[in-house]
């Protein structure tokens, strides 16, 4: 679903970004997807840390379940940064807490 949306939007960002609350950077939201900083929660369960990421970190759960050999526990993710034009990816541990989108074939 994600990969998708690349193939329209490419790997930008910024163009994805909603254009306030973000702690710096370049943001535009020309796609109108309106991602905000929200930070995360911690997997055991804390935002403590994270307080310190709100206005710089935007992460989002994908559908897409992780392979047999890459841990049953963690689950693959995007995320925006504020000083990165560019979409990452990773995986986390699924007690973390992250946003959700749902992004329209």
């Amino acid at each position: 679903e994600w990969l998708a949306m690349f193939a329209v939007v490419g790997d930008f960002s910024d163009v994805l970004k909603a254009t306030t609350l973000w702690a710096s950077g370049s943001a535009t939201n020309t796609t109108g997807f309106s991602a905000l900083p929200a930070s995360f929660r911690a997997y055991y369960g804390s935002f403590g840390q994270t307080e310190a990421m709100l206005g710089q970190y935007a992460g989002f759960w994908t559908s897409t379940p992780m392979s047999a050999g890459e841990g049953a526990e963690n689950a693959h993710n995007w995320y925006l940064l504020y000083n990165d034009p560019y979409i990452q990816n990773g995986d986390l541990d699924k007690a973390t807490g992250l946003s959700c989108r749902c992004v329209r074939d």
